[in-house]
């Protein structure tokens, strides 16, 4: 007499875990990193007042070490977002993050080395430049990811519409202008920065959520 033939079933395949390091555990992790970083730009641009304020020389290396922190703090949302995106986004987005995180470095050494003393003002207004550049970049990136493949909720893809567009008014209209550094600090860097902030803020909950 024959045994009764049991059903074969598939073994359940595991989760990903080929990659622990950008598992949910880090997109939970670069979601509270990109929160902190609101509280660093926050306190950078009052350095930066308080500097053109004639607050006290110190102010300056201030901001400068404030703005690198905020620029390393964002660099674990990049490589989550391109977790996220894969499957979604082709390989541009993978190109765009790449030169966001090249960006992110190149900003935070620059103002490394200016507060040390092994780059010029001249020089590191060139590493912030480029390296902000790629990162505004990396952004038009989100918004495409956001708004049309939908890896992101809609806000960071409008947020960063709007961060996108105050970037290009702030670098068309700066050099039209005859303000000083003062005054163009006030009217052409408070639309980019509350833009910023709003970014920081709705992609830092986006990751949140997600776990």
């Amino acid at each position: 007499m024959s045994e009764t033939a049991q059903p074969i079933t598939p073994t359940a395949r595991p989760e990903n875990r080929s990659s622990p390091v950008l598992g949910p555990a880090f997109v939970r992790r670069a979601g509270s990193s990109t929160l902190l970083a609101v509280g660093t730009l926050g306190l950078s641009a009052a350095a930066l007042w308080l500097y053109f304020g004639d607050a006290g020389e110190i102010f300056g290396p201030v901001n400068d070490a404030l703005l690198a922190a905020t620029f390393a703090l964002l660099a674990p949302a990049v490589a989550a977002v391109r977790q996220l995106a894969r499957g979604a986004a082709g390989r541009w987005f993978d190109i765009a993050s790449a030169a966001a995180l090249a960006g992110i470095a190149t900003a935070a050494i620059g103002q490394v080395l200016l507060i040390v003393g092994l780059l010029p003002l001249a020089g590191s207004f060139v590493t912030l430049g480029v390296g902000a550049l790629l990162v505004v970049g990396w952004t038009g990136a989100l918004a495409v990811i956001a708004l049309r493949h939908g890896v992101l909720g809609r806000a960071v893809g409008w947020w960063a519409v709007v961060l996108v567009g105050a970037t290009v008014v702030t670098t068309v209209g700066t050099p039209l202008t005859g303000l000083g550094t003062a005054e163009l600090s006030v009217v052409f860097g408070i639309p980019p920065l509350v833009a910023t902030v709003g970014l920081l803020v709705a992609l830092g909950w986006d990751l949140l959520r997600r776990i």
